[in-house]
């Protein structure tokens, strides 16, 4: 499930908002680190 959250992560649209509703439910589960590191 983790990796899951970091694909779709990486994924995202930054400028459509909207699509980081969904992902950031997930964020406990998930190393904040490696998340900010791919949407850089």
């Amino acid at each position: 499930m983790v990796e899951l959250i970091y694909k779709t992560f990486n994924l995202i649209n930054l400028a459509d908002v909207q699509s980081l509703y969904i992902p950031i439910l997930f964020l406990k589960y998930a190393d904040l680190k490696r998340v900010i590191g791919l949407l850089d």
